[in-house]
């Protein structure tokens, strides 16, 4: 079983089984290309085409799993609070929050993919290259072995148009593949990458280069290990269906009424009526970057060479995760109806269309909120992929200074000056782990997730280098000393590696929020900064004070990240290496490593939830960030 440390917020039992993965899978590819030199051209073709095959299962929750939260046993389960309730308290009451069952059989999927090119490297003088390219690429979009795929159309008319008392354009139909149309996704041949560049040679010393690119990467048409909504489902256990005023399920009976057994496609489009859906949708674009870049790079004495460069690119059509999938959502025009009134039972029109016990629309009084969206005909959820709505946009100034080995001495330096600004930091919840994560709080006005990205770094410098010391046979001092003594005194080197970091912006979270859609943000008035070290401030990081609580079904003020970072980095590793040469062929080497060998810490960042007891107070070292650390090592090379 795994629980959360605050049993007073939430907890889940048991543990996911996520971590069971039977796989197996293979890509076929083929390249090819031609080139040809005509005078000052240099002109390259070139195909490809890649066969990619996946079987894959991942049984999730085949067990079943339960959640448990403190607002069922808060005092008003319609008003949060953060001293009120208890997520045990709620268990031993055997009312939860939410849970799942899964049911998943395993996939044999495929996808295909082509590709096209053409290149011209033109030498205009022996000053000037241009580089002028095209390129053209697509997805030829999954499908199964035996067709178990399937998706939402969510403008074609509902098998029960006309049939429901005022509700006469009724709209959402479930949609399944079949031998004539394989896959649920649209295929994007819109891909043309046009490509640009150049260098320019101002003297024996300098150069000047710049280019520009147009790129699609890989859209989520591609294999995935996973069947179609109809032939895997999840069974969420309703412990309430009135929002929860009353309770229905309870953790000894959390299926009254049945598990959602896949259906596969017997239903057709009347699958899982009366119940949530989360499956694909058909139209799909492949995310698009536009790449610029501008440099200056000079040689300098001592085989060094300087660079500043400029460079920036523009996302679209980005894959936009945070929670905006989901396409049945209460607007927010009805909310000022207040939860009482959006909650109480009224007479349910589809009462004796709907017969599925399952579902809540097969009683004679439903929840007024559920009459009130898109598609009515669904209780749950409406959800389809992933959408490409998001954008990103960054600008960069770069220096590089690098120095050659001479003498024994190499130095290599980076100082880049940054800013990403985006509306949504990472594509989906399966690469959330990977950090930078948010969730969106207006889904109807998803220009106010527009913020600095949770992933921007706004200045980092990084310096190594690497000297070997001019002793021993053949070196600069004691040069002539023999084998015995130069084994000993000889092939010292020295190395290092310097990082300093600004730190990621802070995202505001906010503990009980209480939003009929998206994720509550807390409202904030004013600086939150604070003076001072981080040692100074671990306890209270930032200033609380500019933030407070949104009236319930209120969007909070504070932007989705926050203009004020968490601890940056200041960390320098170095080595000592011994090198022995046994023969021609054949090296030892003995490392002596140290990382981190100032000792500065490299903090967490603080805790960012108003409400949480760790609202500013950093509790730990940031991940990878430990104290110093030694290490000694041998290698041997041949």
């Amino acid at each position: 079983k795994s629980v959360h440390l605050e049993p007073g917020i939430a907890f889940t039992l048991p543990r996911n089984t996520h971590g069971l993965i039977q796989r197996g899978d293979d890509v076929q590819s083929i390249t090819g290309s031609v080139v040809r030199i005509l005078g000052a051209h240099s002109l390259k073709v070139g195909a490809e085409a890649r066969l990619m095959r996946l079987n894959y299962l991942q049984p999730g929750y085949p067990q079943g799993n339960f959640n448990f939260n403190r607002a069922v046993t808060n005092e008003d389960p319609n008003a949060s609070s953060s001293i009120q309730g208890n997520a045990i308290a709620s268990m031993l009451l055997g009312w939860g929050s939410g849970g799942n069952y899964h049911l998943d059989p395993s996939s044999i999927s495929a996808s295909r993919y082509f590709g096209f090119y053409a290149q011209d490297d033109w030498k205009i003088t022996r000053k000037l290259t241009l580089n002028l390219g095209l390129r053209y690429d697509f997805d030829v979009p999954r499908t199964e072995r035996y067709n178990r795929l399937s998706w939402f159309d969510f403008n074609a008319p509902s098998p029960i148009a006309g049939k429901v008392p005022g509700y006469p354009n009724l709209k959402g139909q479930f949609k399944f593949a079949d031998a004539n149309t394989r896959s649920p996704i649209d295929t994007d041949y819109n891909n043309w990458q046009p490509r640009f560049g150049f260098a320019y040679a101002l003297n024996d010393r300098t150069a000047v280069r710049g280019g520009y690119g147009l790129f699609y990467t890989v859209s989520r048409a591609t294999i995935k290990g996973h069947t179609g909504a109809g032939f895997s489902t999840d069974s969420g256990p309703e412990f309430s269906r009135d929002g929860g005023l009353t309770q229905y399920a309870t953790l000894e009976n959390p299926y009254p009424n049945g598990l959602n057994v896949p259906p596969g496609n017997t239903l057709g489009a009347a699958t899982f009526l009366g119940l949530g859906i989360g499956t694909e949708t058909r139209p799909d674009s492949n995310p698009q970057y536009q790449s610029w870049n501008f440099s200056v790079q000079r040689q300098l004495p001592s085989s060094s060479v300087a660079e500043v460069n400029y460079t920036g690119s523009k996302g679209t059509h980005l894959y936009f995760g945070g929670g905006v999938e989901n396409q049945n959502r209460l607007d927010p025009s009805n909310w000022s109806l207040g939860r009482t009134a959006l909650n109480n039972k009224v007479e349910n029109p589809f009462y004796g269309i709907i017969t599925d016990t399952k579902s809540r629309l097969s009683e004679p009084t439903v929840t007024l909120n559920t009459l009130l969206r898109p598609y009515p005909q669904y209780a749950g959820g409406v959800s389809g992929s992933t959408p490409n709505i998001g954008n990103s946009i960054y600008h960069a100034v770069q220096f590089k200074f690098e120095k050659h080995v001479t003498k024994g001495l190499s130095f290599l330096g980076h100082y880049t000056i940054s800013k990403l600004i985006d509306d949504s930091s990472f594509s989906s919840g399966n690469v959330a782990w990977l950090g930078g994560t948010t969730s969106v709080q207006n889904y109807k006005n998803l220009r106010l997730e527009r913020a600095v990205s949770a992933m921007d770094v706004p200045q980092r410098l990084v310096m190594s280098f690497s000297y070997e010391l001019p002793v021993g046979k053949g070196k600069a001092l004691a040069g002539g000393v023999n084998k015995v003594t130069n084994a000993v005194i000889g092939g010292w080197v020295v190395d290092g590696l310097m990082t300093f970091s600004k730190g990621y912006p802070i995202i505001p979270g906010l503990q009980g929020g209480v939003l009929w859609e998206g994720s509550q943000r807390p409202n904030l008035i004013g600086d939150p900064s604070r003076p001072g070290s981080v040692e100074d401030r671990l306890n209270n990081y930032f200033n609380t004070a500019p933030f407070s609580r949104p009236a319930p079904d209120t969007f909070g003020t504070a932007p989705r990240t926050l203009n004020y970072r968490t601890p940056g980095i200041k960390s320098a590793d170095a080595s000592l290496l011994k090198n022995m040469a046994i023969r021609e062929s054949m090296r030892l080497q003995l490392r002596l490593e140290g990382f981190n060998i100032t000792n500065t810490p490299t903090f967490g960042g603080p805790g960012a939830t108003f409400g949480a007891s760790n609202l500013g107070v950093i509790s730990g070292y940031a991940g990878g960030r430990e104290p110093r650390e030694l290490q000694v090592a041998v290698k041997f090379y041949y």
